[in-house]
């Protein structure tokens, strides 16, 4: 048997075992994707994608994802979710290839940076799989920017961040950090994909009733928003300090957490005034991606698979650090990935959700992220 017919023959139990995955498991859930799936039908029909009559089940992307999956909405349900299910897959190989490709040239070894990473996120990886959600398209679409940023392909990498940006409004933290890095072809490409796909839907709603549409949406995020800060897995600063002072505080919430994203983002911005070149870039967007879920008011935990070119980055990097901040940093990676409600039992893993400790090992991580932006600065 040649080399060739083996990989095909591997290559085509992978998809087995992967769609026996969905068959048993998978197929029975991801709810996530059926909200999408029920917006994509109702933008086809001109019906208003945001109900309040949903209940926690309410579409809340912008109108033009609507638009985005409504191919998909034409199949019948169970095809559609394998279909997506088979896309998040292919994102996820993605999000792998170019965080690994971003790395610099040299002495790299795909199963020491890989196998890892996947394995501190695998559950993350796992719930986005069984959600059917859309942040492995998300930060598929900002890696292929920044991938395309290196290659100098400026106007390519602002159409793909224009896309993540009307997939999730997530992506919009790249924009001043563009700006700033005078990437303004990537800047002004991007805005422009934002404002034409915010413009679109007026196709299939007219003017006025995109504009209504642009307005539900809105109310439909602020109207949910504050409800969800205290959920057991909201990894949010939003979360976290909802978590350890009372809901009854709301304002002393709100104001706990603009001052820590604050104190976030002036570090990023004091790193990001460092000497840089490639790698240093590299780390800065990795901790840009992490804080997506950090920041964001609605950042579920599995949306640390953000943090996959970041933690690739620091493996790829541990020798750089002494022994024991090297065996404290893998130790934060054990908990990160061995942390699971399968081993640990609802009890304990209830617990470690509501100490928000998830929150905590990520800013670990980002700490870490900033030691090595200044070594690269030296």
């Amino acid at each position: 048997m040649n080399k060739r017919l083996k990989k095909i023959m591997f290559f085509v139990l992978i998809l087995l075992l992967f769609f026996l995955l969905f068959e048993f498991k998978i197929s029975h859930n991801m709810v996530d994707f059926e909200v999408c799936y029920k917006a994509g039908k109702r933008f086809i029909k001109g019906e208003i994608l945001y109900q309040l009559e949903d209940g926690h089940y309410q579409f809340k992307y912008p109108p033009f994802y609507s638009m985005l999956i409504s191919p998909i909405s034409i199949l019948p349900l169970y095809f559609a979710k394998l279909l997506w299910y088979y896309l998040i897959l292919i994102f996820i190989f993605f999000i792998f290839f170019f965080s690994y490709k971003l790395l610099p040239n040299g002495e790299k070894n795909w199963k020491i940076l890989i196998i890892p990473t996947l394995f501190i996120l695998a559950k993350f990886y796992g719930r986005e799989l069984d959600l059917g959600q859309a942040n492995a398209f998300l930060v598929f679409l900002i890696l292929s920017s920044i991938y395309y940023i290196t290659k100098r392909k400026e106007e390519i990498a602002g159409i793909f961040l224009g896309l993540a940006t009307v997939v999730k409004p997530y992506a919009l933290i790249f924009f001043p950090y563009f700006l700033f890095k005078r990437k303004l072809r990537v800047f002004l490409v991007s805005s422009l994909i934002v404002i034409f796909c915010l413009i679109f839907p007026s196709i299939r709603y007219g003017w006025k009733g995109n504009i209504e549409l642009l307005k539900k949406w809105h109310y439909t995020l602020s109207l949910s928003t504050p409800k969800l800060f205290n959920s057991q897995d909201n990894v949010s600063l939003f979360g976290f300090f909802s978590k350890w002072l009372s809901m009854e505080k709301m304002n002393l919430i709100y104001i706990c957490s603009l001052i820590t994203i604050a104190v976030f983002s002036i570090l990023f911005i004091f790193i990001a005034k460092k000497k840089a070149n490639k790698i240093s870039s590299l780390i800065e967007c990795s901790i840009l991606l992490i804080y997506i879920p950090l920041f964001s008011p609605l950042g579920w935990d599995y949306i640390f698979l953000s943090s996959t070119l970041g933690i690739m980055l620091l493996i790829y990097n541990l020798y750089k650090f002494p022994s024991f901040f090297k065996y404290f940093l893998i130790l934060n990676f054990l908990i990160i990935g061995a942390t699971l409600y399968d081993i640990m039992g609802r009890q304990a893993y209830s617990k470690f959700m509501q100490l928000s400790i998830l929150t905590i090992n990520f800013i670990i991580i980002i700490i870490y992220l900033v030691i090595l932006r200044l070594k690269n600065s030296d």
